[in-house]
């Protein structure tokens, strides 16, 4: 999105910052910001860009020490790698109309979706990923989808901004991004 934008804008300068933390829009010098995961209660505008659909994923050689899973209460027996834009260290995976919640048992706890994909790249554990972020990996042939026929609970993607008038350049970003 950001180089297709800038190819069609451009006379429009970007300053991209990527962190973990979520800024202050209020006090801090930035226009938007993207976010993933629940977002608290605040004043902000928020538009809704996507929900990430999740599989739940291990690198190949996890598979050499650990059984391919049946069913979903077999993943309890796995490392697990907790990324903490999931509320919940349980992982929620859904069926059709079943849905099941399989108490997991961190081995790493991390903030960032690129370290949580390294050590499951690694083989230190289980974790779900977006399944678009996550073909890549698969396609190579590094991870393998679990259970593919159950996904875990899906992360909305969320674009922020404070309220009142504007720049053009902005709204058009954000017109361009949805």
């Amino acid at each position: 999105a950001l180089s297709s934008f800038t190819a069609k804008y451009p006379g429009i300068e970007m300053h991209v910052h990527f962190s973990n933390r979520w800024a202050d829009l209020y006090s801090e010098p930035y226009d938007i910001e993207i976010r993933g995961g629940q977002l608290p209660d605040s004043d902000l505008i928020v538009r809704k860009l996507f929900t990430g659909r999740m599989g739940t994923y291990a690198a190949r050689n996890l598979l050499d020490r650990y059984p391919m899973p049946q069913e979903p209460r077999d993943l309890a027996n796995f490392p697990y790698i907790h990324m903490t834009i999931f509320p919940h260290e349980a992982l929620q995976l859904r069926k059709d109309d079943k849905e099941e919640s399989i108490r997991m048992r961190p081995v790493h706890v991390v903030n960032g979706l690129a370290l949580g994909i390294e050590f499951l790249l690694a083989g230190q554990g289980i974790a779900p990923v977006e399944m678009g972020t996550a073909q890549k990996y698969e396609q190579a042939g590094e991870i393998v989808r679990l259970l593919p026929e159950w996904t875990a609970a899906g992360v909305d993607v969320n674009l922020v901004r404070v309220s009142g008038k504007t720049s053009h350049r902005v709204q058009l970003f954000v017109e361009h991004l949805v």
